[in-house]
């Protein structure tokens, strides 16, 4: 079971909703696999896919659909969560395991490996795990390898070939999947909140975990695991520190420094208790972006902009609960840059990067 589950639904054929683009994308690139799979000239790095996107857009669930239903993938494939391995007391033991688990599920004519939640820091397991499994397979059956990254430009592997390939960034639903989404969560009975599409997509921007959220739940309920999903991988000693940096900057639409610095004062007087020592600018920025809480602007690489969820997730909190921070940040943000852009507008459709 991975993070996403603890605040989700496990993965289910009859709430999987496709994705034209990407899932056409993945096909495609099976199918050249096997037509050249053997083919001496095809460089290692060409057997290499990644899936990049924000927490919670579906990378997970897409592949777990390849690995288990769909039946041009599934007869050749094993999955890999590599979470599991904060599980396992030892590298031998998580080795032995993962190791068995793909040979018993590529046999001897499967060879499509998907490796999801590959963080961006190598440790001893995941080190013994490329050596013993992942190497091997690659060289000896010429795998495909197909990736879902938890940083969207960051890969732990040592092997050239497994930090090269070609990548498809995964983005958020949109109102026509939003609404297919909620009619199987309703034919399922797990809507308790009876929501209208479009007012979902409003609140969620499309992403499908907050989608989830929302019809499940309560709307500031929604938001808040949304958010402790996002801070689940800071430790939890930074997270207090981390969480109040979020919030003195959530209204900007861009993180620049001297905009960031007005905010961080203003939050500062508002509540002093919590910001004994706050950052520079760029402490901010730094933890932010170390925590992928921020990222480059899609359409724009050279700016910073919050992570679409977590900025309309932490806007909508910070409304309910204090209003009048709230209504300070929010006519602070408008005098660098005008009147902020609503969140998600600068988000690029899913598209190959």
């Amino acid at each position: 079971m991975t993070t996403s589950t603890a605040i989700a639904a496990d993965y289910q054929k009859s709430l999987f909703v496709a994705r034209d683009g990407v899932y056409d994308w993945l096909l495609s690139k099976v199918d050249t696999w096997k037509a050249h799979r053997w083919d001496a000239d095809v460089a290692p790095a060409d057997r290499v896919l990644f899936l990049t996107g924000e927490r919670g857009v579906g990378k997970t669930w897409l592949l777990r659909h390849l690995a288990t239903d769909d039946v041009q993938v599934s007869p050749l494939a094993a999955y890999l969560d590599l979470e599991e391995r904060s599980g396992f007391s030892s590298a031998e033991r998580y080795v032995e395991v993962m190791e068995e688990r793909v040979r018993q599920r590529l046999g001897s004519e499967g060879a499509i490996l998907l490796l999801d939640a590959v963080p961006p820091q190598m440790d001893e397991k995941l080190r013994f795990l490329e050596d013993a499994v992942l190497r091997p397979y690659a060289a000896q059956r010429h795998c495909l390898v197909v990736m879902a990254l938890v940083h969207p430009s960051q890969v732990c592997w040592r092997t050239p070939a497994f930090q090269a390939g070609e990548r498809w960034l995964v983005t958020p639903f949109e109102v026509a999947q939003t609404r297919k989404q909620l009619q199987q969560l309703d034919r399922a009975g797990l809507a308790t909140q009876q929501l209208k599409a479009a007012a979902v997509q409003e609140s969620s921007g499309g992403l499908p975990l907050l989608n989830y959220l929302l019809v499940t739940r309560g709307r500031e309920e929604a938001f808040e695991a949304l958010l402790e999903h996002s801070f689940s991988r800071v430790p939890v000693d930074e997270r207090e520190r981390v969480r109040n940096y979020l919030e003195a900057v959530c209204l900007l639409d861009v993180l620049e420094h001297a905009a960031i610095r007005k905010m961080m004062e203003i939050y500062s007087r508002h509540r002093p208790a919590a910001m004994e020592h706050p950052a520079h600018a760029s402490g901010v920025l730094n933890l932010l972006r170390k925590y992928w809480l921020s990222q480059s602007a899609l359409d724009y690489p050279g700016r910073m902009v919050l992570v679409d969820s977590v900025r309309r997730a932490a806007m909508d909190l910070l409304k309910a609960r204090d209003a009048d921070l709230y209504a300070k940040l929010e006519e602070a943000a408008r005098i660098p840059s005008g009147l902020p852009c609503a969140p998600g507008a600068w988000q690029a459709q899913g598209r190959q990067e």
